[in-house]
């Protein structure tokens, strides 16, 4: 090998736990994720309790957690997971997302708010990328 070659290790995919509590849509957002090549979904879970085990166990990259869940609260998960895991990012999903929501789960420690009403594909990748420049929190699309 020369010293002009330039020699990239192959750069690891983002780990990524999916938090809600409707089981389908944690199913199709994993598999939303499978065709991505950066991004690899390393469970689902459906409780804040599930969530902050599979987390401790899993060590994700990244969470993206629903803001309400059918027990516990995503945005009470959000700051627990950031308080034990400072280095990981939470992406909150919601269905209503208004600016007092958006300072509560900034306040908590999420990095994005992304809305569950617009298409995955569109808003996804500039999310990430935001989200990933360790700016305060952000809405996506």
């Amino acid at each position: 090998m020369t010293s002009n070659q330039d020699v990239t290790a192959p750069r690891r995919a983002t780990s990524v736990l999916v938090v809600d509590d409707h089981r389908t849509f944690s199913a199709l957002l994993a598999m939303a994720l499978d065709p991505e090549p950066d991004l690899t979904c390393v469970g689902t879970a459906a409780s804040v309790t599930v969530a902050l085990a599979m987390a401790e166990e899993l060590r994700p990259d990244l969470v993206l957690m629903d803001v309400r869940l059918g027990v516990g609260d995503g945005i009470a998960a959000t700051e627990e997971l950031t308080r034990l895991y400072p280095e990981l990012r939470v992406v909150v999903l919601t269905a209503h997302s208004d600016t007092a929501l958006m300072h509560r789960a900034a306040d908590a420690g999420a990095c994005a708010l992304l809305p569950r009403m617009v298409p995955f594909r569109t808003c996804w990748r500039p999310c990430a990328a935001r989200a990933g420049e360790g700016s305060s929190c952000i809405r996506c699309c």
